[in-house]
């Protein structure tokens, strides 16, 4: 074993660290895979984090909105992207129908054009790489694609006629579906151009396939299966996770020898001559036709059809009439400046054929398609299992042409310009999303920003696992980048870098790589300020934003971790095999595996490049894992099975969902089908396939611990040759620490800051048996890197300093002077403020409604014996709403963009006066809600759109208004709350004491706990102890915990909870009322911190030897979607212990009552609509302590009165007091007076900042408060006599009435009374 120890940061941790040689003492070290690297060196990547490179930028969507585009506004533009730190930009043409009115450049103009390549040399000067989307809009296409050369859809018609004679018969052409031209994406009163409507008018796309009959006896109705367009070709979702098995009537089944091929009966004009058999026939006239749908979104003059996706004359004439043009003109540029075409997500919905289909299927699948077309109409040709394998077959064709002669095409295309593709490879079309990722060489997703809270989410996003498929595809296929349209939604502009910090550290963790924020647009004007914008969509990213010019340092955290995300290879142990087959839909692709283990998903292309060595199955790419997961599916095609027998006996550890029982289509069959079916028996037989995926079994029966352990962080892992890399991630705005293990222990770790490139030794950690494990602190959203590596140096900091407390040297309590821009509605004179105020809330409505920065200026003092004292000083702004630059006598120290903000003044100060001034930036909410007070100078089509440009700013006029913003798409109404604003302080300067200890520690892990009760020492004077008395025993839960049943109102007990100790006679008890899931059938688990765990779907009772404990509820669970009703009972989970008659405490004969509790509210997520009735729906913790009649002569023994101390209410910073009969409110109820004090009388601090909160109170004063209001005239108490009562038991809980997950944990839990004289 090996331990690292400093003398600073003294053995603090290292009984908690101790105990995972416990638990790591039982898996065995991991094997360590061959690794593709690059030749960066340690110092080079070291350099590299420091200072990243232009390559590893966030870039930004750049949007050209209905060509309202100058090249003052391109150069304007870039020239402030470069400032701020953006790498790159991705052009795309954006707009129609709800974007701005159009401007004055005509798309594919040699106007347009040249300003196009006006934008790529401005790029190229200021070393921006410049990306071209593939068209205007998400598609490919425009006037240029012709009907004929359009996106086909196969049409038919049906006619019904008797046999038995000769049949001379016209058919008409099928009739071909014309709606989406109407649908074209136009602005009000807008039209296509004459080419796209003459085009239409004129070109005919409807082309015979085939003309048969089949018999009809089905009657008047005819019969289609259902989820047709999914069976068909025509849909998105993954076919094995969506398609239904159905049972079509008898009759509705088509014998495959009675289809007959009347097509050479026919002439060109459908005239038909057939000596029909006697019966009733059904004839199918097929056909295919344009299904016109159009590109979008679009400028007006740029709409048109999208080209045919399965031709290679589509994307050719595409190219050729647009992108070509770009390239040509870019020249040199291409591949340097230019290096990627980028295919956004496909939104234009699906086709299912083509001119060639027919030769194609039949080269492809090995059989003729015409005898099947009936199928493609709804048909049931010879039984459901063949109909279902030929709609496999073709649906597998529709994928291939797309991947063929449409990607494939584009990159053939592009490769003379040596250019790659930057793709998100997923959208509506019948696509196998993998496949067409791992084609891709810069594979790119999207997350959206959700919610209306403060913090945005993004797990219920559709597009949240497009994280995980695009990075697989990079990782199996060896591509670098992992791209991420990032931070798209309809927040409008209230979002800034720290509300979007942890939902973009969430990405990071899922893969991504490489920001590509959504969206810049474009601003073209001057005058029109916050400008253009992607209708109400994206994030502002752009010049014309308050928070633009402070926002360098969050582009530089982006581009330090992005720069390390792309070291080496990632590391994971699951590879899934998610399917074959099309469509496959990401939305779908997803695994749940225990905290700490990490996959990727892959295609059957990927499988069959697979090998094994020693167990470990390795790709070209580098990257290997543990275990091969099979699709939930039970067919394989034959290659795929072969190889995974291949595989699995070459030793790799394959599990199947489940049993595979044949080929899904008819290639082979069926001889295929049944080699399929005995591989897999074989397999199963011979032991070498595992079935079900039990992840948590099969780990542990491995031996193999997690990749990373750390409550409540979130985590991703990669490797170079030299180096393990670990992201690890706090994304809740709180503070979080917790023990840290990570699974490797051959190099000795550092922590590196992404946020400021700073990087610390580790001064004390523990090795052993495969772990490195120590203890962390994570400021709100907070990440770090931690570095393993063997190349070790001496650091000027060290981990001491993340420790340190802070000394406030002085508080800034002066008035401040506070200037604003007049321009932007502030006061024209600097105004004073007594005390640091909310803008929104302030009197003057220039500074309530006001958005833009502020400047405020104070003077501090500092005396030369504190700058002697210390060589490290700070400024703390306590609260900033919402970024703030820091200068000190006139010196730029900083800029403070999330908490806490505190800028490091060292180098800017001296003794005596110092002049401080704090530049404060808010968002534009505030104006744009002061400006709907205001006159309306525009006209809009109804809340969002524009109904055209107004005249002042066509002629450049003042706005007679008084109105200062303007954009093209409104977010807000003058009655939408304003957001908080400026510096709200406390200011303070301040500098850094040394870490101290935080916990007793011995080498043999032993060690002895105490109660913290240092705060109110003189309660506890010699002259007291002895006549003291603890209420609380087995306070660290050695004898173990009764748990009682959740049938509420009774006691029933389930089991006894035992945490490894032997002699149980619990004097604890768990009371889990009104709970779905009891805890009699769980496990007992032990975590590497020692924590004894007891868990189930419902919630988690965690003890610890040091006497803390851990309560967390899954109201999720619980509750599911059902809302409770009033009176209806609600979860509780409560610890509780009795007191009488093992101690007696009678309150008559109390000097004090003296409580004592620590406490930290971990998380708190909330589940419930926001306009749900907090009355009726909250999470809180509880505090009851009763004290009860035990006189057994007394008429009123077993009376009782509830002194509740409250703790934690999810609904309010402090939770409430109460005063009441518990007589309503649930279908139990006790009857009992219900009394307690306000939470901020009991407790430091509110629990909802993360933090550690102390509760030190005699409560003595409470009680006696009580009594005369339980003993009130007409009560039933009012009889008592106070000499009967004891302190009888106390109880601490979550109570749940609503949809939320929570947890709290607590220590030094204390009751001692001390007893009069």
């Amino acid at each position: 074993m090996k331990r690292k120890n400093s003398n600073s940061r003294a053995s603090s941790i290292r009984f908690y660290l101790c105990l995972i040689i416990t638990i790591s003492a039982y898996f065995s070290g991991c094997s360590s895979s061959d690794l593709k690297n690059s030749k960066i060196s340690i110092h080079e990547i070291e350099e590299g984090f420091k200072s990243p490179p232009d390559s590893v930028r966030p870039w930004v969507l750049w949007d050209w909105i209905s060509n309202n585009v100058t090249k003052e506004g391109i150069t304007n533009d870039l020239v402030s992207m470069k400032g701020v730190g953006v790498g790159g930009v991705v052009w795309r043409g954006i707009g129609g129908k709800y974007w701005a009115p159009k401007g004055d450049v005509p798309s594919y103009s040699t106007e347009w054009y040249d300003l196009m390549q006006w934008a790529i040399v401005e790029a190229e000067r200021l070393g921006i790489k410049f990306s071209v989307s593939q068209d205007f809009g998400y598609g490919s296409g425009g006037p240029h694609i012709t009907p004929d050369n359009s996106m086909q859809q196969l049409v038919w018609n049906d006619t019904i006629l008797e046999g038995g004679s000769t049949i001379n018969i016209s058919l008409d052409i099928p009739t071909i579906p014309n709606d989406n031209i109407a649908k074209a994406w136009l602005r009000p009163g807008g039209k296509l151009s004459d080419k796209v409507l003459n085009d239409i008018e004129q070109i005919d796309s409807y082309r015979d396939i085939a003309l048969l009959a089949v018999p009809y006896s089905f009657g008047e109705q005819l019969y289609r299966f259902p989820q047709f367009n999914l069976r068909t070709g025509m849909g998105k979702e993954t076919h094995f996770k969506s398609l239904n098995r159905f049972s079509p009537p008898r009759e509705a089944i088509i014998n495959f020898n009675e289809i007959i091929n009347l097509s050479e009966l026919t002439d060109k004009k459908g005239n038909l001559s057939w000596n029909a058999p006697a019966g009733k026939w059904r004839i199918i006239r097929l056909g295919h036709a344009s299904n016109f749908l159009m590109t979008r979104p679009s400028p007006a003059d740029a709409v048109g059809l999208e080209c045919d996706r399965l031709s290679k004359n589509g994307i050719d004439t595409h190219f050729d009439n647009f992108v070509r043009q770009i390239l040509d003109n870019a020249s040199f540029r291409t591949g340097e400046t230019l290096p990627y075409l980028f295919l956004d997500s496909w939104e234009a919905g699906s086709q299912n054929w083509t001119k060639k289909m027919p030769g194609e299927f039949k080269k492809r699948r090995g059989y003729d398609i015409t005898p099947w077309l009936p199928v493609l109409t709804g048909a049931i040709v010879e039984s459901v299992d063949m109909t279902e394998r030929f709609l496999w077959d073709f649906r597998k064709t529709v994928n291939e042409l797309f991947l063929d002669n449409y990607l494939y095409r584009l990159q053939e295309l592009i490769k003379s310009y040596n250019m790659q593709f930057l793709v998100e490879a997923y959208g509506t079309l019948n696509i196998n999303t993998m496949q067409y990722a791992e084609m891709g060489d810069f594979p790119v997703s999207e997350f959206w920003t959700l919610g209306d809270d403060t913090f945005p989410e993004i797990k219920s996003d559709k597009y949240f696992n497009s994280m995980k498929a695009m990075a697989s595809a990079a990782h199996t296929m060896g591509k670098t980048h992992v791209g991420a349209e990032a931070f798209t939604g309809s927040r409008g502009w209230k979002d800034h870098p720290f509300i979007f910090k942890g939902v973009g550290d969430e990405a990071f963790c899922r893969g991504v790589n490489h920001f590509i924020l959504h969206l810049s647009a474009h601003q073209a004007y001057e005058n029109m300020v916050p400008g253009l914008t992607h209708q109400k969509w994206g994030g502002h990213f752009n010049r014309f934003n308050t928070l633009w010019e402070y926002s360098k340092p969050w582009f530089d955290y982006l581009s330090r971790a992005q720069f390390l995300l792309k070291q080496g290879q990632f590391v994971a142990d699951v590879c899934y095999f998610f399917g074959e087959g099309a469509p496959i839909n990401l939305n779908d692709m997803a695994l749940d595996l225990p905290p700490g283990f990490d996959y990727d998903l892959c295609s059957a292309d990927i499988i069959h490049q697979m090998t094994v060595n020693k167990g470990i199955i390795t790709l070209p790419s580098g990257i290997s894992y543990r275990y091969l997961l099979l699709p939930d599916h039970e067919y394989m095609e034959l290659a795929s099975m072969r190889k995974i027998d291949k595989l699995a006996r070459a030793g790799a550890k394959v599990i199947a969902q489940k049993k595979i029982v044949g080929t899904p289509g008819l290639e082979g069959f069926p001889e295929n089908d049944e080699e399929v079916r005995n591989i897999f028996e074989e397999l199963s037989k011979d032991n070498l396939i595992q079935f079900g995926a039990n992840w948590e079994a099969t780990f542990k029966n491995d031996k193999l611990p997690p990749d990373f352990i750390g409550k409540g962080l979130d985590y991703i892992h990669r490797r170079t040759e030299d180096m393990d890399i670990f992201f690890i991630s706090n994304q809740m705005p709180e503070n979080v620490e917790t023990l840290c293990s990570f699974r490797t222990n051959k190099k000795t770790p550092e922590l590196w800051n992404p946020e400021t490139g700073e990087i610390h030794s580790i001064t004390d950690f523990i090795q052993n048996e495969g772990l490195t494990s120590f203890m962390k602190k994570f400021e709100p959203m907070q990440s770090w890197f931690v570095i393993f590596h063997d190349n070790i140096v001496e650091r000027n900091l060290s981990d001491d300093a993340l420790y340190s407390d802070y000394q406030i040297i002085t508080e800034i309590t002066s008035p401040w002077e506070v200037r604003f821009d007049s321009n932007w509605g502030g006061p024209k004179n600097p105004v004073t403020f007594d005390s640091l105020v909310d803008w929104s809330k302030h009197d003057i409505s220039g500074i309530r409604f006001y958005s833009g920065s502020a400047t405020y200026e104070n003077i501090f003092i500092l005396d030369s014996k504190s700058i002697s004292e210390s060589n490290q000083f700070f400024i703390d702004l306590g609260k900033v709403e919402v970024m703030a630059k820091v200068h000190v006598n006139g010196k730029e120290c900083g800029i403070a963009w999330k908490p806490p903000y505190r800028i490091d003044i060292s180098e800017f100060i001296h003794s005596g006066e110092n002049l401080l001034e704090v530049d404060v930036v808010n968002t534009w909410v505030n104006r744009m809600i002061g400006d709907e007070h205001l006159p309306e100078d525009s006209e809009w089509i109804g809340w969002i759109r524009l109904k055209k440009w107004p005249r002042w700013l066509q002629q450049k006029e003042s706005r007679r208004s008084g109105r200062y913003t303007f954009t093209t798409a409104k977010h807000y109404d003058k009655d939408d709350q304003l957001e908080s604003s400026g510096l709200l302080g406390p200011v303070k300067v301040i500098t850094k004491n040394s870490a101290q200890n935080l916990f007793i520690f011995s080498e043999d892990t032993t060690y002895t706990h105490k109660i913290d009760l240092s705060s109110n020492l003189e309660i506890f004077d010699s002259t007291k102890i002895n006549r003291s008395i603890e209420a609380f025993a087995d306070r660290n839960f050695k004898k173990g915990i009764t748990l009682f049943s959740p049938t509420e109102g009774v006691l029933l007990v389930d089991t006894i909870l035992s945490f490894g100790y032997e002699n149980l006679e619990p004097v604890w008890n768990v009371r889990q009322w009104a709970s779905k899931f009891s805890l009699k059938n769980a496990e007992l688990e032990i975590s590497p911190h020692g924590d004894r765990i007891y868990r189930n779907k419902g919630k988690t009772l965690a003890v610890n030897p040091d006497g803390s404990f851990q309560l967390e509820v899954f109201g999720k669970n619980e509750w599911g979607n059902h809302y409770r009703q009033r009176r209806e009972s609600w979860p509780h989970l409560y610890l509780t212990q009795s007191f009488f008659p093992r101690v007696k405490i009678p309150i008559a004969k109390c000097e004090t009552i003296f409580f004592s509790l620590d406490g930290i509210r971990e998380y708190c997520y909330n589940y419930m609509h926001p306009s749900a009735d907090t009355s009726l729906y909250t999470a809180h913790v509880v505090i009851n302590i009763i004290v009860q009649n035990r006189n057994t002569n007394s008429p009123l023994h077993g009376k009782y009165i509830t002194v509740q101390l409250p703790c934690y209410d999810y609904r309010y910073d402090f939770a409430k007091s109460i005063n009441r009969y518990d007589v309503d409110g649930k279908e139990v109820t006790t009857g009992s007076l219900m009394y307690g004090m306000p939470s901020e009388e009991l407790w430091d601090g509110t629990f909802k900042d993360g933090k550690w909160h102390k509760a030190r109170k005699d409560i003595l004063p409470l009680i006696l408060e009580a009594w005369p209001i339980a003993t009130k005239k007409g009560s039933a108490l009012e009889e008592a006599d106070l000499n009967d009562f004891y302190l009888a038991s106390a109880t601490i809980g979550w109570e749940v009435p609503g949809i939320f997950d929570a947890s709290m944990r607590f220590k030094n839990l204390s009751i001692r009374a001390v007893l009069k004289e």
